[in-house]
């Protein structure tokens, strides 16, 4: 494809090649003319044999014709230039606005047995590309194949096929804008087999309910469970301060395990904490659990105990919200954690942003940022916490009503994935899992108790490995 530059070049060495043509033609012009021409000095009128008439003649019309020739071939190569022009402004423009890569939705692969998820989110999410699909996920690929089977069924006629045709593979892609898309493949019992590309469109989209957002809606009870660390308990009360002053409709729920430092922990709560106050109601209060640490126990007994628990208000008609001393929150994801919860209905699962090893994400500066400073969700500095569900914000009556958390389970891990597969058993109340932009897990060197079973190892393991920096960094470091 010429570009316009070069176009430019060329019309301008052709027209230069035209003029040097016409200065020609006008001279052979002017030469067979002076045959016909009057002489100015003798004013006679020469005289031409009839042979020598008919050759200036033609010699006369075809420069006429080539001179025609040349202003259409000048015509057209103007036509040229300026389409060159009209279709490299249309590129530009297109080039602008154009979409980038990742616009594209991708298909997955899917078999009667297992998912390939291409979707880049899904992929963050879960850090696997082989994988069963998530739940609502499988029933709509499931309700596809089987729409898909009848057609196919159909369309082929019964006398082509007398069982229901098998399905082999096929490629699924869920646009959240147009619906689900799939390319399935099948064979009948005759060995024929068949590809179907069928689509399932959205529904006109609907209001369901629409309710105010207000802080003191419920009162948000924050559970917590510690054994020691110290230091980051005071991170965790200074970020309590900070959000109480915005949203003052919450009650902490300290419970301590052990004796080891339990002294300085009440002196620093009472310290951190005795001024805030709601009337005649404090806001918070320290439980003492005098045996080995167990997450899952700690968050029961907290959400439980009427020990010290202030009168004038309703404990079972709070929101509880179970979380850690290494978590970083804001008042916009307290108030996401009462509200998203509905009783009977709904529990609240945020997925946090789990900081990398800030001595790997930030090895590049002279002064790695402290930890508020630290709030952006970028690739290099985090990921989502998709395989943790330590976190979770529900109704007392919805955790009471599922039985609550397995207390034969020590020490790290399990509880609270088992917690969450309660509900989702149970049906009455649906899991709702999302990503929430205000909660961060500060990052903190992780020890795997030798004491924890195999399950628990492996995932003790695995939130050690994926929490130290991305895949980048990491291999920077190993092959640097």
């Amino acid at each position: 494809m010429l570009h316009c530059g070069m176009l430019k070049e060329m019309r301008a060495s052709t027209v230069v090649d035209l003029v040097v043509q016409l200065a020609a033609l006008l001279a052979v012009c002017f030469i067979a003319y002076s045959y016909y021409a009057p002489c100015p000095v003798m004013h006679t009128q020469p005289t031409f044999s009839p042979q020598t008439q008919d050759v200036a003649g033609r010699k006369i019309n075809e420069q006429r014709q080539e001179i025609e020739r040349l202003k259409l071939e000048i015509a057209e190569l103007d036509a040229s230039i300026l389409a060159e022009k009209q279709r490299q402004d249309v590129a530009r423009k297109q080039l602008n606005n154009a979409p980038v890569e990742k616009d594209a939705v991708p298909w997955d692969f899917v078999t009667e047995t297992i998912y390939y998820v291409t979707e880049t989110s899904q992929m963050s999410m879960t850090g696997h590309v082989i994988m069963g699909p998530f739940a609502e996920r499988r029933q709509e690929l499931k309700a596809l194949v089987e729409r898909s089977r009848t057609m196919l069924i159909e369309l082929a006629g019964a006398k082509n096929t007398s069982k229901s045709p098998k399905f082999l593979s096929g490629f699924v892609r869920f646009h959240s804008m147009l619906g689900t898309d799939i390319l399935a493949y099948f064979a009948n019992d005759k060995g024929m087999q068949y590809a179907l590309h069928g689509t399932r469109k959205f529904y006109t989209p609907a209001v369901i309910n629409s309710s105010p957002l207000k802080k003191n809606s419920h009162l948000l009870h924050l559970v917590m469970p510690l054994a020691g660390r110290l230091d980051k308990l005071v991170f965790f009360l200074d970020t309590f301060i900070g959000v109480y002053r915005k949203d003052s409709h919450v009650f902490l729920t300290i419970v301590y395990f052990g004796t080891e430092k339990l002294k300085e922990a009440q002196a620093l709560v009472k310290d951190k904490l005795s001024g805030l106050t709601a009337g005649t109601n404090t806001l918070y209060r320290l439980l003492r659990r005098d045996m080995p640490f167990s997450r899952g126990g700690g968050l029961q007994h907290g959400a439980k105990s009427d020990e010290r628990w202030p009168p004038s208000l309703d404990r079972k008609s709070v929101v509880l919200f179970f979380i850690d001393v290494d978590i970083l929150f804001d008042d916009a994801a307290l108030l996401r954690c009462r509200h998203l919860p509905v009783r009977g209905k709904r529990v609240y699962y945020p997925i946090v942003f789990s900081h990398y090893n800030p001595e790997i994400a930030y090895r590049h500066l002279d002064d790695i940022p402290e930890p508020r400073e630290r709030v952006d969700h970028t690739y290099s500095s985090g990921l989502w916490r998709a395989f943790g569900f330590g976190m979770a914000c529900l109704h007392y009556n919805d955790f009471i009503e599922s039985g609550g958390f397995d207390l034969d389970i020590k020490g790290w891990g399990a509880e609270d994935v088992m917690l969450y597969r309660k509900f989702l058993k149970q049906r009455k109340v649906t899991p709702m899992r999302a990503v929430d932009r205000g909660l961060f897990h500060i990052f903190h060197e992780k020890t795997c108790d030798k004491s924890l079973n195999d399950k628990q190892m492996q995932m003790c393991q695995g939130s050690k490995g994926a929490s130290e920096g991305s895949h980048e960094q990491m291999g920077y470091l190993l092959y640097k």
